[in-house]
């Protein structure tokens, strides 16, 4: 989820209490790309680094005969 607090938008992790503060809410929305190692899969769900990597990694076991 992304919010904007005290005129900063902070992006935080759906699966645990990770966020990271992307700048100035003006300047934040004119990025179009996520920040590196998080995942979006929906609008409003993200993945921190490493619950996008623990995420990715369990899904290649499954994809493993």
């Amino acid at each position: 989820m992304i919010r904007e607090e005290n005129g900063r938008k902070v992006i935080y992790c759906d699966r645990c209490s990770a966020r990271l503060d992307l700048g100035p809410a003006a300047t934040a929305a004119l990025r179009l790309r996520m920040p590196s190692g998080w995942i979006q899969d929906e609008p409003e769900h993200h993945l921190c680094p490493i619950c996008s990597r623990a995420l990715t990694d369990t899904l290649a076991r499954r994809d493993q005969p």
